[in-house]
């Protein structure tokens, strides 16, 4: 069957010479377990502050096109190497499902800059199924 997870990511981001800051963006992932693999995107990624919860700056390069992460030995761990976002950044990313049905998906990641890793944005995210 299929399942649509809708949830939030929150992360870390860092550039050399600015310093870290806080992001979050919609995330949505739509499983296909025929194929074993989940489909993970992110969108209006933006910086915000901890204390307030205010946003300081759009960081939509920072979105996640539609990825794909394939199923590993473990039937409810999906996982990728192959993630990108549209600032150039690369890296890899797990999902992880939980609940009685697989419901709920939690998951990590990490991007970076191959040309000379002076930019790193550390991702979590979890989603669930929508009433």
């Amino acid at each position: 069957g299929t399942a649509t997870y809708d949830g939030g990511l929150v992360g870390l981001y860092f550039e050399t010479g600015f310093g870290t800051v806080y992001t979050r963006a919609d995330m949505t992932a739509a499983a296909d377990f025929d194929s074993g693999n989940i489909t993970f995107s992110t969108n209006g990624t933006e910086d915000f502050n901890p204390e307030t919860g205010a946003s300081d700056i759009d960081r939509q390069e920072l979105d996640i096109p539609a990825t794909v992460l394939t199923q590993g030995s473990d039937n409810n761990k999906f996982i990728t190497t192959a993630i990108s976002d549209g600032s150039g950044l690369t890296g890899s990313a797990e999902i992880a499902l939980f609940g009685s049905s697989g419901e709920e998906m939690a998951g990590i990641g990490n991007l970076t800059d191959d040309n000379d890793a002076t930019r790193v944005h550390l991702i979590s995210f979890t989603g669930q199924i929508p009433d």
